[in-house]
């Protein structure tokens, strides 16, 4: 698998899927919008029960959003989407290494990861359900393909466990 790629859903297709300026964004700036998973996991909150809001989410913070044809707002950056569960749910529940990643096995939640190295995405946000990534996504791994490029370090795994 490769990076902006979930078997059968590559990017383009999730950003078709969501539609309108979602959809215009990409198709005026492919590149500026090559990445999907804040997408992805905004469309699982949305459809999950748990809408993005429209309008201010945190004071004095932008978080970069657009609509889709289904007219809810999609954050689209995984830094815009970190900032806005901490602002929502408060801090990581667990805060992990690759090292101590096995902590989540058996647990559920949303994941998003900070890494650096990457030129064009400041890290990952995917749901976790218990074994495997939403996305089917590895790079909370240490044998992850993406960390055979030296210059890309996973910094840290931000845990939100899903209770009850």
């Amino acid at each position: 698998m490769y990076r902006g790629e979930r078997q059968g859903f590559a990017a383009e297709r999730a950003f078709a899927h969501v539609g309108d300026g979602v959809e215009a964004a990409r198709v005026e700036k492919p590149d500026a919008y090559a990445n999907a998973c804040a997408l992805r996991i905004s469309r699982a909150f949305n459809y999950g029960g748990y809408k993005i809001p429209k309008g201010t989410i945190i004071k004095n913070q932008p978080i970069y959003r657009l609509s889709g044809a289904d007219q809810l707002p999609y954050i689209m950056k995984v830094v815009d989407f970190l900032a806005f569960l901490r602002h929502n749910w408060g801090e990581p529940d667990h805060i992990l290494t690759q090292s101590n990643s096995n902590f989540i096995n058996g647990k559920k939640g949303v994941i998003v990861m900070e890494i650096t190295g990457w030129s064009d995405a400041s890290g990952h946000a995917t749901l976790w359900n218990g074994s495997v990534t939403g996305d089917e996504s590895d790079y909370h791994r240490q044998d992850s393909h993406t960390y055979d490029n030296p210059r890309v370090k996973l910094e840290k795994i931000n845990f939100w466990e899903l209770k009850g």
